[in-house]
C-alpha cells in the first residue's frame, strides 16, 4: 500500500482550474463531488497501484477516470503515488498531457 501521495505543479493547477470552474459557474456540488471523488480515486489507488490503465507514450505512466468526463494522470513507485495532471476527455485527444 501507498502511503506518500505527491502533486506535482501540473495536476494541482488543473485540479484549482476544475474546481474553480464550477464554484466560478455556481455548481457548487459539482466541484464537491468532483473533490470527494479526487479523493475516492486517490484511496483507491494508493489501495491497487496497478489499477489504471497505461497510456500509449509512456508505460509509466497510469490514468484513472475520476469521474464521467476526467482522467487523473498518475505514476507510482515502491511506496509513493505521484499525481501529474488531470484531462478532460471532451477535449481533442492531441491535448491530452500522456
Amino acid at each position: 500500500m501507498i502511503a506518500i501521495v505527491h502533486w506535482n505543479q501540473q495536476a494541482r493547477d488543473d485540479y484549482m482550474d476544475i474546481v474553480d470552474y464550477f464554484v466560478d459557474n455556481g455548481w457548487d456540488m459539482a466541484a464537491i463531488n468532483f473533490r470527494k471523488n479526487v479523493r475516492e480515486k486517490i484511496d483507491s489507488i494508493c489501495k491497487f497501484p496497478g489499477s489504471g490503465r497505461p497510456t500509449k507514450e509512456f508505460k509509466n505512466v497510469r490514468y484513472a477516470l475520476v469521474d464521467k468526463h476526467r482522467r487523473m494522470y498518475y505514476k507510482y513507485g515502491a511506496d509513493s503515488l505521484t499525481l501529474l495532471a488531470f484531462f478532460d476527455a471532451r477535449q481533442h485527444p492531441s491535448k491530452s498531457p500522456f
